[in-house]
């Protein structure tokens, strides 16, 4: 059983038991992958149990297991819970379709350029910002799409021959959901646009 929670100690003699469950299980434990930390917990005769902590040098990641698996610990700072990107290229680009952003601002593994989705790699809340340009003619969507489905949305009617269209909010996700794009008609491409998504917690 890890982790005993706190205790003030006086002057007393700790057991094996109390500085294992007050001390040794409530630290971060540091292991170079996770095949290490597997290795190091089985030599010590220890299973991981719920609430304990590990970094893994390997990915730069801490862990915390959840009582079934080690999960990563959200870090709002970390380039997978951020996006930012645009779409460049030229004319008209991804008409109805979700906007396949092909330049990065910053690196993302959970972003699939050919689809257009990121995928959320924690739960939690996500503000989401975009903003295109459209020559198409007559009203104009921008929305955004959570698992494929309209969440929000912003309209403008084009009386010229430009329009400038932005959406924002925020959007609650699960572990997994995905969040997209969609315009209602095609964009001009050539860098007149963006799109961040930034994690904000629980």
């Amino acid at each position: 059983m890890a982790g005993l929670g706190i205790k003030t100690f006086g002057t007393e003699v700790l057991t094996s038991g109390e500085v294992n469950g007050y001390l040794m299980q409530q630290s971060v434990m540091t292991f170079d992958s996770d095949a290490a930390r597997t290795s190091a917990l089985t030599a010590a005769s220890l299973s991981p149990a719920e609430g304990m902590v590990s970094y893994l040098k390997d990915t730069s990641e801490m862990q915390v297991y959840n009582g079934s698996a080690w999960i990563q610990i959200a870090n709002v700072f970390s380039d997978q819970l951020m996006l930012g990107a645009t779409r460049t290229g030229t004319g008209s680009a991804d008409s109805t379709s979700p906007i396949r952003w092909n330049t990065l601002k910053f690196p993302c593994s959970h972003y699939n350029a050919s689809t257009g989705n990121y995928t959320c790699p924690v739960p939690g809340k996500y503000f989401v910002s975009c903003h295109v340009i459209t020559n198409s003619p007559g009203s104009f969507y921008l929305r955004i799409l959570k698992n494929g489905a309209i969440d929000q949305y912003s309209h403008v009617n084009l009386s010229g021959t430009w329009a400038h269209c932005t959406v924002s909010g925020m959007v609650s996700c699960s572990t997994g959901d995905t969040i997209a794009i969609q315009p209602s008609a095609g964009i001009y491409a050539n860098d007149h646009n963006g799109f961040a998504i930034l994690y904000m917690g629980t």
